[in-house]
């Protein structure tokens, strides 16, 4: 059995190269069947798993150069090959290929992993996560878009009009944005309330401010605070109404056009308004309520993660940053 040696007790000094790390290159390399033109990845370790990956990625018809610690790949000429045995089971990290071709192809036929002999190493996580949106997207419109972007964002919009679909990533001035857009016979904007908590509980909509802020040492600072003002106030509502805005100060629903004023009016419908609120915090190290309040609802809807321990680490993470707040 090789060992290694140490005698300590005296300083080390010189210069040592960094391989990249093993456990990012063998997803990396499967990612990259996303990809849509050449990728180049640096520092790649010289290990068997790479080596095995390499060849699996060329059997699959990409165009794979190593140079040193460089490896790049061109994968637009990759074809979705089975692959139930050979190389896929020589290694640990087969998993990932899982993804990529789903993902790329709709489907995908590959072998259970392999690797080392450490016992029992299920990928039930995967598989439950794959189940779960598969779940989901069979209960989406066909051609719905996963995220709105400037590409296709008015496919989901126009998805409303056609009455196929219920919710959009988008706000209210979508009214203004789709005014000209073909709609179904018949077809009304509305909004409605969040369900309530219990059965016959209150219902509320729920909105937030933007926020303007008067630097410190700003000059005029009066003459912005008038500004301020002047932005809540019924002139104010009556300008940005024409623009499809609508500010929140009582009576604004009366001033909108009267497609808005659908939306809006379910404000005075409900039992009341939750409005957000910005607060400024000092830096708190490894707490994000970003990734802790909207990062784990995909913990929580793949069943990973129950809606309790949810609440729990975002009640966690608001404590810790409420001590913070400057």
């Amino acid at each position: 059995m090789k060992k290694i040696v140490i005698h300590g007790g005296r300083p080390l000094k010189g210069e040592v190269t960094i391989n990249g790390a093993k456990n990012s290159v063998v997803a990396l390399i499967p990612a990259v069947i996303l990809a849509d033109d050449i990728v180049t990845l640096d520092g790649v370790p010289d290990i068997s798993d790479v080596d095995s990956l390499i060849d699996i990625m060329i059997a699959m018809g990409a165009s794979v150069t190593r140079s040193e610690d460089s490896l790049t790949i061109d994968p637009r000429g990759i074809q979705n090959v089975p692959m139930p045995y050979g190389k896929i089971n020589s290694l640990r990290a087969s998993y990932y290929f899982y993804g990529s071709l789903l993902g790329r192809y709709g489907e995908a036929t590959v072998g259970l992993p392999g690797g080392c002999d450490l016992g029992p190493r299920p990928i039930d996580l995967h598989l439950k996560a794959f189940e779960a949106m598969g779940t989901l997207l069979s209960n989406v419109e066909p051609s719905t878009v996963a995220n709105a972007n400037k590409q296709s964002f008015t496919k989901n919009q126009q998805l409303i009009l056609d009455n196929k679909a219920l919710f959009m990533p988008n706000g209210t001035w979508v009214v203004g944005e789709m005014a000209k857009a073909p709609r179904a016979e018949g077809f009304k904007w509305a909004m409605t309330a969040a369900p309530a908590i219990e059965k016959g509980g209150k219902r509320y909509v729920y909105s937030f401010f933007e926020h303007i802020w008067v630097p410190k040492e700003s000059k005029n600072q009066a003459a912005a605070k008038e500004f301020l003002s002047f932005l809540y106030s019924d002139k104010a509502a009556e300008i940005f109404a024409k623009y499809n805005a609508a500010q929140p100060i009582q009576g604004v629903t009366a001033k909108l056009p009267e497609e808005l004023k659908a939306l809006y009016k379910v404000v005075d419908e409900v039992d009341g308004v939750i409005n957000g609120n910005f607060v400024a915090t000092k830096p708190v190290e490894g707490v994000s309520m970003k990734d802790t309040l909207y990062g784990q609802i995909d913990s929580v809807a793949s069943g990973q993660k129950t809606i309790a321990e949810w609440q729990k680490s975002v009640e966690e993470v608001s404590q810790k940053l409420k001590a913070a707040v400057q």
